[in-house]
């Protein structure tokens, strides 16, 4: 195309759009003095915003005309006034172009734009040279240099392999509602084009939305929306995992009615690679909006990255329907024929893509892919690929990476094989793991590089898909992959954790999510994974600090608070939690973790009717995520009784047969009532089902230790501890029924190598305490007492054993103490206030004795040992009437009592 057939738009320094103008146009404002030079254009419609002189034929414009014009005379021709606001452009423009001035604030319309000084502050770059014989090729010179510096500064910033940021908004004060629906038309006029600029377009359209009207929900939508396409391209660095989670935390508080939102979270975690999670809300989100073609784009998305081309093409067909007007249904549509080898099909869907947006590089790159594989029209293949993979948009890498696969087999096929082996090697470069590139580079004598190869974000795209299929092994090896080509990217090296950590490699993992912090120290998702982590292998401690740490670079972000509430229930404070997720809650309330959590803290403080309110809560988030399905379970059964929760799970189970969460969590409930048996039938069809199933191995365990059926327990526990070396709750279960059935030696060894696996693992020195006293060694038991309450300072126990132990040795005073701690801890008990009187007793304190028995019959009056110890301090006291009266009480609630024959023959000494 000629250049006098293109248009131009022109932005100023401060932000300001004019146009659109043809090339004369433009030489007559340059001349004119209205415009300088240093302005930014862009091709009219869709063209990147670029300096004005980067561009060729506008550089030489510039030049012809500062060289062709004459120092203007002040009188004959005034130079035009400049506003220190904003400059000035007179009408007579508008009015013979019929244009209408189109302002747009200057935040980010581009990606590229340079801070600069305001026109009224600075003089042109041209404007500081003065005219005289040498001023052409001084221009020359200098504009050259230029026009080098800027292209190359463009071609770095904005090449079809350089990586974005999502545009973040900044909304108004008093924004325009109508300006907002403006902008939401334009955006969706681009978004429905299904290109990277058109999604570029769409983004800064949306953005401008937000920014005039920041509670508008379908401005939030579709900037989500539009995030989630341009997503794969992006650097995905801690800006743009801030920049989605305040869109998702906004759209929270805007929708709330949470249509909108049930769209907006699944994208939100597509984004972050929590397919799973994006899978089941986008199920749960479907039964709210059945109508809504991009749940089902999502839906098929995910089905199409699983590799099942089948079910994804039915759900691309089912959001063409919806939404005929976008263009990535079909596209996507054709895309899945072709990968399903049915070529006629992808032909039809490619070229009615092409129809509805002929500047679709993806689908004339696939059409050229099936001309030439399913019909052998090369010729035709060659010339679609080759348009598509020469243009300027951006591909996705597998797909830029299939075109020139295709294009190389072409080559091959008409025997240039020097052709075909460079196309092989860029696409080597872009998809080095693609199995028609590793033939193809074997026919051409090419070796096929080592895993490290590649861009970054194509391992990353590798890792994403093993992650998928559960193959973790494959995963952490594309994510190092990802990491090695590129140290800053920390989302690879948190990756890598996630993927080590599902493999039971727990200290790698933390190593690399240090490593992950190290690269950017700004990515928050590494330093709430890391305390997650610590906090599950009982560094309390260590996992406080890393959130600490987080907080200090992120004081507005829900994750760290709902880190904090996770930590402090693990750690049972539960005042702590509560504060801590409600303040989580405040940021983002539809956050389905911190509903979940809230809902288990409400249920351990007996507010049953808040614990319900929050589980449910939390399946209306997404009643497909199996956790929160068996809190509410869990809920309902303390609410409503045990048969409530049965059935609750029973009949999710048959609506979802092979979901073993909801198994493992129904057996949990059922050993909790004391059902063993019918909760270890669950469980072994569990472990039947997933021999790696650590959990289900535990609960078998304990079902069968509640049984008596030892052998049966141990084999499951140490079964569990196979699973995960890392994790010591077998070992130490195994450990607790040594200790119940007397096998003291085999006990102590067993919680000493609990102690080797993890020695900040909970109660493991109590436990020890326990085997060491039963053994008759006082002195060890104190000693592991006292390092278990370093460890766990709020842990009533050790205290209230170290006050046992005390008591028996008859030091009463240091009874006391102990005693007085573990009432601090667990107060709600009437027991140890029963120990607390008979250390008082011990003292010859019999009034305060008395008053701790008067605390514990106010906490449970049917405590037997409350009326024996009543007794005793009767008759010390001489009053044995008093005396009696409580002794005989005591074997009336305990008729069978070990101490019965002491107790009767106190009795008749006190008749």
């Amino acid at each position: 195309m000629t250049s006098y057939a293109k248009k131009w738009i022109v932005r100023d320094d401060v932000g300001h759009i004019y146009g659109p103008f043809e090339v004369t146009k433009l030489k007559d404002l340059l001349t004119k003095g209205i415009l300088t030079g240093d302005e930014q254009t862009a091709q009219y419609p869709a063209g990147d915003w670029r300096p004005m002189s980067t561009e060729p034929e506008l550089y030489n414009l510039i030049l012809d005309t500062l060289s062709s014009k004459k120092e203007p005379a002040a009188v004959d021709q005034p130079a035009p006034k400049v506003s220190e606001k904003k400059p000035t452009i007179p009408t007579e423009i508008f009015s013979k172009q019929k244009t209408k001035l189109k302002i747009i604030p200057p935040h980010t319309m581009t990606r590229t734009q340079t801070k600069q000084e305001p026109l009224s502050k600075k003089t042109s770059f041209f404007g500081k040279l003065k005219w005289g014989p040498n001023f052409v090729p001084i221009a020359l010179v200098i504009g050259a240099f230029v026009l080098f510096f800027f292209g190359a500064v463009f071609k770095n910033s904005h090449g079809k392999n350089a990586s974005i940021n999502l545009l973040a908004p900044h909304p108004k004060v008093n924004g325009d509602s109508q300006k907002a629906e403006n902008f939401i038309k334009e955006g969706m006029a681009a978004f429905e084009k299904d290109t990277y600029l058109n999604y570029v377009r769409a983004e800064e359209s949306f953005v401008q939305a937000v920014n005039e009207a920041p509670e508008n929900p379908d401005a939030l939508l579709m900037l989500i929306l539009t995030d989630l396409e341009l997503w794969p391209l992006t650097k995905q660095d801690s800006y743009d995992q801030s920049t989605i989670q305040n869109l998702i935390q906004a759209i929270s508080k805007a929708d709330k009615l949470g249509a909108r939102r049930a769209v907006a979270s699944p994208a939100v975690e597509l984004m972050l690679g929590n397919d799973a999670t994006a899978r089941t809300e986008i199920d749960s989100a479907l039964v709210k909006e059945p109508n809504d073609a991009f749940l089902y784009a999502m839906k098929g998305q995910t089905y199409f990255e699983m590799g099942d081309f089948t079910q994804a093409a039915s759900y691309f067909e089912k959001a063409g329907t919806l939404n005929p007007q976008w263009v990535k249904s079909f596209y996507r549509l054709g895309l899945s024929f072709s990968k399903l080898g049915q070529g006629a099909q992808a032909q039809q869907y490619l070229i009615q893509t092409l129809k509805m947006n002929p500047n679709h590089p993806a689908a004339r790159l696939e059409l050229g892919v099936v001309e030439a594989h399913y019909f052998n029209h090369d010729e035709k293949g060659k010339e679609y690929l080759t348009v598509a993979l020469d243009g300027d948009e951006k591909l996705l890498p597998f797909i830029e990476a299939r075109g020139r696969i295709s294009l190389a087999g072409i080559l091959v096929r008409a025997g240039d094989n020097v052709a075909a082996k460079k196309q092989a090697l860029m696409a080597e470069q872009l998809s080095p793991q693609d199995p028609d590139l590793v033939e193809l580079l074997n026919r051409l004598g090419e070796k096929a590089s080592e895993v490290q190869g590649g861009l970054d974000r194509e391992h990353m795209s590798l890792g994403d898909q093993y992650m998928r299929t559960e193959n973790y092994l494959g995963a952490q090896a594309q994510y190092k992959a990802a990491f090695a080509s590129n140290p800053k990217n920390a989302r690879a090296a948190m990756k890598i954790a996630e993927a080590l950590w599902k493999l039971h490699q727990s200290t790698e993992a933390m190593e690399y999510l240090q490593k992950s912090i190290g690269a950017d120290s700004q990515f928050i998702e590494s330093y709430v994974m890391l305390a997650d982590y610590k906090s599950q292998r009982y560094d309390f401690e260590g996992a406080a600090r890393t959130l600490e740490a987080a907080l200090k670079k992120s004081s507005k972000n829900y994750e760290i608070y709902r880190g904090f509430g996770e930590l402090e229930l693990r750690r049972g404070n539960l005042g702590a939690a509560e504060t801590n997720i409600i303040h989580a809650l405040q940021l983002y309330e539809a956050d389905l973790l911190s509903n979940e959590l809230m809902s288990k803290i409400q249920l351990s403080n007996k507010n049953l009717v808040k614990a319900l309110e929050y589980g449910k809560k939390a399946i209306d988030i997404d009643r497909g995520d199996p956790k929160a399905q068996v809190e509410y379970a869990r809920a309902l059964g303390a609410y409503e009784g045990i048969k409530g929760a049965v059935t609750y799970l029973r009949d999710l189970i048959s609506l979802y047969p092979a979901q073993t969460e909801l198994r493992t969590g129904l057996a949990d409930i059922l050993i909790q009532d004391e059902q063993y048996s019918i909760a270890e039938q669950i469980l072994k069809q569990v472990v039947a089902a997933e021999e790696s199933n650590k959990e289900a191995f535990l609960l078998l365990g304990d079902s069968q230790f509640a049984q008596s059926n030892y052998n049966g327990a141990i084999n499951s526990y140490f079964a569990s501890a196979r699973i995960d070396p890392s994790d010591p709750t077998g070992l130490s279960r195994a450990g607790e029924l040594y200790l119940k059935t007397n096998r003291l030696a085999e006990a102590i060894k067993q919680f000493e190598l609990v102690l080797r696996v993890n020695g900040l693992f909970p109660r493991t020195h109590y436990n020890l305490a326990r085997a060491y006293f039963a053994e008759g060694i006082t002195e060890e038991a104190l000693n592991h007492l006292a390092q278990e309450k370093k460890l766990n300072p709020r842990l009533a126990d050790p205290y209230e054993f170290a006050g046992d132990i005390l008591l028996s040795t008859r030091k009463f005073q240091g009874a006391v103490r102990e005693y007085q701690t573990a009432s601090e801890y667990r107060p709600l008990g009437a027991a140890i206030y029963v120990k607390l009187a008979k250390a008082y007793r011990g003292q010859g304190l019999y009034d305060e004795a008395m008053a701790m028995l008067r605390l514990a019959a106010a906490k449970e009056s049917g405590n037997s040992e409350i009326y024996k110890e009543y007794g005793y301090i009767y008759d010390l006291k001489g009053m044995a009437a008093e005396a009696l009266a409580n002794f005989e009480k005591y074997l009336t609630l305990e008729p069978g009592a070990a101490d019965r024959a002491a107790i009767t023959a106190k009795i008749n000494e006190l008749k």
